[in-house]
């Protein structure tokens, strides 16, 4: 059996998050394809250049990246601002993308372009650089820029996450493992900007302490639509649909119970029913017995002979 200690639950947790962060290879794909959509548009475009500003710069995107959008911005030359408007740049992006990504759509409630990279989706946008490294972005409402403020929500972000000593990361991307192994419920942006919504301000120990937290905010929070920091005016819908709303409210409250449960079960000593009650929590994510004592063994610095012995014990 594995070491029945308050460490075993933890380290369970943690080859959760782990296995959430993005592979080399992974992360290798999303600069590749960044590459040839700048090589492609570089046939078209004179001046321009490219960012990948959201999930993917935060390290808050999840593996396995499969179904993934991922935000990425065409920036032209601040004169073209004048010269044309977001629908007019859209339509020529659109226009230009599809010829070569017969899938791509308009995605008209984004004023956005997807286009399919394999495995994965470009959220495509054009825009421009503006002197404090802030962006302009066409607007979701109407047909003109707006500031896109992603250095300021970066700056705010990386402060909390420093302050929680980095499980702000660690427990939106657990947030986001959880929504995906559990159905998909709700949007990623959104689940990021609620778990950040929630932590900012507040003091935790750990992973664990952190998702009882999140989970028990979420049951009533996940009903309303969450302020885009990026963006002023503008919102992150959740679930539009009542019956949506209700049932993502008693997701949220399943999970707070599960989380709740297991710490307390853990802090008892009964770490095989905490155990229980995480793999009920993450389906098909929690690290399975051999996992964990691998991963004890390689953070115990044993080497050979007793290695070997700590694994089989």
């Amino acid at each position: 059996m594995v070491d029945q200690s308050r460490s075993t639950v933890s380290a369970g947790i943690e080859l959760i998050v782990r296995a959430s962060e993005l592979s080399l290879v992974e992360y290798m794909r999303i600069t590749q394809a960044q590459a040839e959509l700048e090589a492609y548009l570089g046939q078209y475009i004179r001046k321009f250049s490219t960012a990948l500003p959201g999930a993917f710069a935060r390290k808050t995107m999840i593996s396995p990246l499969a179904n993934s959008e991922v935000e990425i911005l065409v920036l032209f030359s601040l004169d073209a601002r004048n010269r044309f408007a977001p629908s007019e740049l859209l339509y020529k992006l659109h226009v230009t993308l599809k010829a070569r990504y017969p899938g791509t759509q308009y995605k008209r409630e984004q004023n956005s372009i997807v286009v399919p990279m394999d495995e994965f989706s470009f959220l495509l946008q054009p825009g421009f650089t503006v002197a404090d490294q802030s962006y302009l972005i066409p607007s979701p409402f109407y047909d003109e820029w707006v500031r896109y403020d992603a250095p300021e929500y970066h700056y705010s972000f990386l402060k909390a996450n420093n302050r929680l000593k980095g499980n702000l990361t660690r427990i939106i991307r657990l947030v986001k493992t959880w929504n995906r192994a559990t159905g998909g419920i709700l949007d990623d942006y959104f689940l990021e900007l609620l778990v950040w919504g929630v932590l900012r301000n507040t003091d935790i120990c750990d992973c664990a302490e952190g998702l009882v937290f999140v989970f028990n905010k979420a049951r009533a929070e996940s009903a309303y639509r969450r302020e885009d920091p990026t963006c002023a005016g503008s919102h992150i819908e959740g679930l539009i649909r009542l019956d949506d709303v209700v049932n993502a409210q008693l997701h949220f409250q399943s999970a707070f119970h599960l989380a709740r449960d297991a710490c307390s079960l853990e802090a008892a000593g009964d770490i095989d029913a905490a155990v229980d009650n995480w793999k009920k929590l993450f389906p098909g994510c929690y690290p399975s017995e051999i996992d964990l004592r691998i991963d004890s063994v390689k953070n115990s610095g044993l080497k050979g002979a007793d290695a070997l012995r700590r694994l089989l014990s």
